[in-house]
């Protein structure tokens, strides 16, 4: 995996700790980074295909962390309107 879909030049470190390989590493796969109008219906398909892979928990802890417009694309099967949703959810309990 690169650092794309981030505004960095450096991958997401979770992939550094972690003993598993994401299901996504090194592809370059444009349905994980979508135009805004085809986020949600490729979110939608994603849930599935992220929601198995061994790393889907370090990615979604590791996505939600990061700035809120540091990311784009799809990470852990979320869209950038479901990670700034899911922060305000974690903020206000």
């Amino acid at each position: 995996m690169s650092a794309r879909g981030t505004r960095s030049s450096q991958p997401p470190d979770f992939l550094d700790r972690a003993p598993a390989e994401a299901a996504c590493a090194g592809t370059e796969d444009p349905v994980f980074f979508p135009d805004s109008e085809t986020a949600a219906a490729a979110a939608e398909a994603l849930v599935l295909y992220c929601g198995r892979c061994q790393m889907h928990d370090e990615c979604r802890e590791w996505a939600l962390a990061q700035p809120v417009d540091s990311l784009y694309g799809i990470w852990a099967g979320t869209t950038h309107a479901q990670r700034r949703r899911l922060r305000r959810r974690e903020q206000a309990a």
